[in-house]
């Protein structure tokens, strides 16, 4: 294979000589003629039994391309190209070149080479001797993690001795210069560093121990090292201060510094009044093993000082910690807080306590105690709990109202009673009742009806509830009253004797031991209705019903809501929510001319509500009850369509104040005016002085796009009964409630 190679070479170097004769023949272009390359020998280095390196420098090409370069070597002096070579490429400068395939123990001659078109130039002749062949060269690592029965060792085979490395590791023995043929460890082949774990052997002992490595030349070994294994000892432990310190009990954490190499076959506390204990003391067993552990301590004495010291038994005996000394707690009297006093009334309130601390003994009682005066004891008021928990609740009557008393929680065991901080409560003092004004509203011409709803009474009981009412604001119980006795649920009370057009102040009043408290006052007026605006309108008793002399004009629904004014006619089209407007968009026909607003069916139905409070929109059947009270036949006022005879003249005002024909008669006081009406089309205004058309609260059974409608007109005497689309815009009338 290697003399293959090296013809391969040979030829390889043949060819490219050839090529360059041909290439290069003659001058260059300056007349100067080609020289050989000018090449030196570098030291051979890295010399093994069968490798080596050497290389040259090639500090001139001699003018031409280089063929090659590299190095020869023989056993022989001045090696040429013929015989074996490297080459390392056509560059100039420093190379470098690895010879192999070299025997052992043999002297070799290299020579550096360069070759061009003009020839093959060499560098100096330098020789080297290969190594020989040797057993394996190894040192020894230092012995670390020494036990009782255990160490770890090492080494490192630094050179393999040309040869394979069939075995390596360390050996031991407890005589010096041990060998393979004692304990040893094999930690594989190779070179290198390797670890080695010592097993087996015996406390308290020093051994010898060498790392070794073996080739086919041989065993070698490193240097000697000696070391001791541990003895055994009994444990070691470290104990912690005590914790959890009660009056009959603590805690002691203990840790472990050394088993002593040997099994723990028990631990524990012990523990003594006087110094020094050990385990012929008081003690806890704790089990075996080297695990942390904590020792709970029983049976003591409060108040006593106690020495503590951990224990813990091997095979060797019997180790003890450091002593630590706790005291146990003394008993006290109990510790308690005072819990806020609540739910505090005229003659009653709630406290309590929590026990933080029984003081090491039985809670013999507990509860609170309280006086008129600072700093109560059991000796003043006492109320006992009958609850057993360490947070009790106590709710305790018999107060006097109007008082500041002062009260402690107690707790009592054998040592005495405790007292929790003192808190300051006073007790709710009577005061008069309060109401609330809820309304007052016209019922007839003489009559007003007053609502109200008693809201406390004030810690003692009401004696009476009803209404005042005065032409002078804030009417008292001095002026006129009613007396609905001693009410405690909302109620009505009629307010009568008024004058009609007179305003009027009222609010209701509630009256017990402590005094009378009134309400909000309401103002109102004697045979008028007020909406929310304060728009003032007449009432007529018509029949049985009392109904509203005017037409409805209010700009907000019964709870303040604006109901939204809509000013442009063509915002009024397909409107499906609450609206009004006035007549030609002009207020002064509701100002001066008083024909009212009008509103579109949308607004009577809000659930807001539009009239006056006590009053509502008619029904259709009102409707009738209205007609038939003006004369129009039961029959008839079921139909549809023009009704009646001269009903409708009836319920006009007379004149052409408000009407284009004068055909009113206006029988019992309905005075109805031709207000017109606002069209669904267009959103525009029409036919005033002409008709007046007022809805009733009742949709059309048929079709929830209508509703029913009662319509005047100025040339018929009679009564229209229609049903219509609900966005037109027509006029309210109200009927109490």
């Amino acid at each position: 294979m290697l003399y293959r190679k090296t013809l391969l070479i040979r030829l390889s170097l043949l060819i490219a000589l050839i090529l360059l004769a041909f290439a290069g023949c003659g001058d260059d272009a300056t007349g100067t003629p080609d020289e050989a390359p000018t090449v030196e020998t570098a030291s051979p280095s890295s010399i093994a039994q069968t490798t080596a390196q050497c290389g040259g420098n090639v500090s001139s090409n001699g003018g031409a391309t280089l063929a090659a370069r590299g190095v020869c070597w023989s056993t022989t002096a001045d090696p040429t190209i013929a015989d074996d070579t490297t080459n390392n490429g056509t560059a100039t400068g420093n190379y470098t070149s690895s010879l192999t395939g070299l025997t052992p123990s043999t002297t070799y001659h290299v020579r550096a080479y360069a070759t061009n078109s003009v020839g093959t130039s060499y560098g100096g002749d330098s020789t080297f001797t290969t190594l020989a062949l040797a057993p394996p060269t190894v040192t020894t690592s230092a012995v670390t993690d020494t036990s009782y029965t255990t160490a770890e060792c090492g080494g490192n085979v630094t050179s393999s001795g040309g040869l394979t490395v069939t075995a390596r590791g360390v050996c031991w023995s407890t005589s010096t210069g041990p060998t393979t043929a004692d304990d040893t460890t094999n930690n594989g082949t190779g070179t290198g560093t390797f670890t080695s774990d010592m097993t087996g052997l015996s406390a308290n002992t020093t051994y010898y121990v060498r790392a070794y490595a073996i080739n086919s030349q041989g065993t070698s070994y490193g240097s000697e090292i000696s070391f001791g294994t541990l003895a055994y000892s009994v444990p070691e432990m470290t104990a912690a201060e005590a914790s959890s310190i009660s009056y009959t009990t603590a805690e002691v954490e203990v840790t472990f510094d050394a088993t002593g190499g040997l099994d723990i076959i028990r631990k524990g506390v012990c523990w003594s009044t006087t110094t020094g204990p050990t385990v012929a003391d008081d003690t806890t067993n704790n089990g075996t093993g080297s695990d942390d552990f904590t020792a709970s301590l029983t049976g003591l004495t409060e108040n006593t000082t106690y020495y503590v010291r951990a224990y813990a038994v091997n095979g060797i005996g019997t180790g003890y910690s450091d002593e630590i000394s706790f005291t146990t707690d003394a008993y006290t009297v109990p510790e308690v807080t005072t819990t806020e006093v609540t739910n505090i009334s005229y003659t009653s309130a709630r406290s309590g306590g929590t026990i933080t601390s029984n003081g090491g003994l039985s809670i013999s009682g507990r509860g609170i105690c309280y006086s008129e005066s600072p700093n109560p004891t059991l000796a003043d008021w006492v109320v006992g709990s009958m609850e057993l928990t360490d947070t009790y609740t106590i709710d305790f009557a018999g107060l006097t109202p109007g008082t500041t008393y002062y009260l402690k929680a107690y707790a009592s065991n054998a040592e005495g009673n405790g007292y929790g901080d003192e808190v300051t409560f006073t007790t709710q003092a009577y005061t008069p009742p309060t109401i609330q004004t809820n309304y007052i509203i016209t019922r007839t011409l003489s009559e007003s009806q007053g609502n109200a709803s008693p809201l406390s009474n004030g810690g003692t009981a009401i004696t009476a509830v009803g209404f005042c009412w005065s032409t002078s604001q804030n009417p008292t119980i001095a002026d006129d009253t009613t007396n609905e006795g001693p009410q405690v649920a909302t109620f009505s009370s009629d307010i009568t004797g008024l004058t009609e057009g007179t305003t009027y102040y009222g609010r209701a009043y509630a009256t017990n031991s402590a005094g009378t408290g009134y309400g909000e006052e309401v103002m109102f007026k004697g045979g008028r209705v007020l909406d929310y605006d304060d728009n003032e309108y007449t009432i007529v008793q018509i029949g049985t019903d009392w109904w509203l002399g005017e037409n409805l004009k209010v700009t907000h629904y019964r709870n303040g809501d604006e109901i939204p004014n809509i000013t442009t006619n063509g915002d009024w089209v397909g409107l499906l929510t609450g609206a009004f407007g006035y007549y030609g968009n002009d207020q002064t026909n509701v100002d001066t001319a008083d024909y009212g607003a009008l509103y579109n069916w949308y607004a009577v139905d809000d659930e807001r509500e539009i009239a006056p409070l006590g009053w509502h929109v008619p029904t259709d059947e009102e409707w009738k009850t209205l007609e038939i009270a003006h004369g129009m036949a039961a029959g008839t006022a079921d139909l549809e369509g023009l009704r009646g005879t001269d009903e409708g003249s009836k319920m006009k005002e007379p004149g052409t104040a408000h009407w284009n024909t004068d055909n009113g008669i206006d029988t019992y006081g309905f005075t109805a005016l031709g207000a017109g009406y606002r069209s669904r089309g267009d959103g525009s205004s029409a036919a005033l002085k002409q008709i007046s058309v007022f809805w009733t609260s009742t949709e059309w059974a048929s079709d929830d796009g209508y509703a029913w409608l009662r319509r005047l007109d100025h040339a018929d005497p009679r009564v229209r009964r229609v049903a219509i689309e609900k966005d037109y815009g027509q006029s309210i009338r109200c009927v109490r409630d």
